[in-house]
């Protein structure tokens, strides 16, 4: 499976975060692919050049203004790389994984993968430097914004005694640091972006890709310290 990091080349941190997500990936024998982020100063060129527009309007600093439709640059470019990688997940046609640069492995890759994999996403990162627990992911900010904006709402478990790659507790995962997303997980994702504009990298919910098609692996495989901050440059 073709693993990417993405990473920002114009960002010393950014590169640095690379380094550690390649020496983690060797422990356990990923091939991991270096994969240069869209940079904000070439961001409208390349989105007029993938025929997808921007639902949000680039500024500088890292707050997102969702009454005013802005948001920061990085940000924004950050979710045309990612759109960038469902492109090269389409034209593969088999699952791919994605990681971000303040990401690294601390195991293996989930080895029973659902049977409906081509249509599915897998969040494999606790988008935090420790494992995600239930209740630490019952009171995270995805959880209340899938509440209160997700078209696809199901009651939160207890998903304590669960392992293995379990059905998404939530209907969208709580950040982008790493995750697995199957071809027509990913052409459902271009069709979403196409018709609706391009907003973050986090939009990854079942109101997009169908229900029962988000998993989520416990214990994660990739941890996320969050300590590198190009994305909101």
């Amino acid at each position: 499976m073709n693993t990417y990091c993405i990473y920002t080349a114009q960002h010393k941190p950014s590169v640095n975060g690379l380094k550690r997500c390649q020496k983690s990936a060797k422990v356990y024998g990923i091939d991991l692919i270096p994969y240069p982020s869209v940079h904000h100063t070439d961001m409208e060129a390349i989105q007029k050049k993938l025929g997808i527009k921007s639902k949000y309007t680039a500024v500088i600093g890292s707050s997102t203004y969702f009454d005013m439709r802005a948001a920061p640059r990085g940000r924004i470019a950050n979710g045309t790389t990612h759109y960038m990688l469902y492109q090269q997940c389409v034209q593969l046609n088999e699952p791919i994984a994605i990681l971000e640069h303040d990401a690294y492995f601390v195991a293996p890759f989930p080895k029973d993968l659902p049977e409906n994999i081509d249509d599915a996403i897998i969040q494999i990162s606790s988008h935090n430097v420790l494992q995600l627990t239930p209740n630490m992911m019952e009171t995270c900010g995805r959880a209340v914004k899938m509440k209160k904006y997700g078209k696809t709402q199901k009651p939160y478990r207890d998903w304590s005694k669960e392992s293995g790659v379990i059905p998404h507790p939530l209907s969208g995962t709580n950040g982008t640091s790493g995750y697995i997303i199957g071809p027509k997980a990913a052409q459902k994702m271009i069709d979403y972006i196409t018709v609706d504009g391009l907003g973050f990298a986090d939009r990854l919910r079942e109101d997009h890709i169908g229900e029962g098609n988000l998993y989520f692996q416990v214990p994660q495989c990739v941890l996320c310290p969050n300590d590198i901050k190009s994305t909101r440059m």
